[in-house]
């Protein structure tokens, strides 16, 4: 999938996640609500950085989360004072960047796993 398909799943699906509608987030981010569309629907062959940054900021997510990772949906049950912290304009940022630090954190891991299996005495 193209960067711009990426961009144009990822831009529809937060601007939902968000409840906002195409003109709020154009409103917001300071470009037409038809480019906003366009955009949606991947007629933008080369979207401008100055675009995807703005939006990103928007939407409250990094633009590597934007423009690089498939985003799907997920509806689950949090508690409330979750539920408000994801709300906030930083809310996916912070979760992206727990995801990263998780991952990271289970490499270390395995990592120290196949360490301690590569010391064991052979016997």
């Amino acid at each position: 999938m193209s960067t711009k398909d990426v961009i144009a799943g990822n831009l529809r699906t937060l601007r939902k996640v968000r409840g906002m509608s195409q003109p709020d987030l154009a409103q917001k981010v300071g470009i037409s609500p038809r480019t906003i569309a366009r955009l949606e629907a991947g007629q933008v062959a080369d979207p401008s950085i100055n675009h995807v940054r703005a939006l990103a900021q928007a939407l409250g997510v990094t633009v590597d989360l934007l423009a690089e990772s498939e985003l799907e949906p997920v509806t689950i049950a949090v508690p409330t004072k979750l539920k408000e912290v994801l709300d906030t304009p930083d809310g996916l940022s912070m979760l992206a960047d727990l995801f990263d630090y998780e991952r990271m954190r289970g490499r270390k891991a395995a990592l120290l796993a196949l360490r301690q299996i590569a010391d064991e005495p052979r016997g």
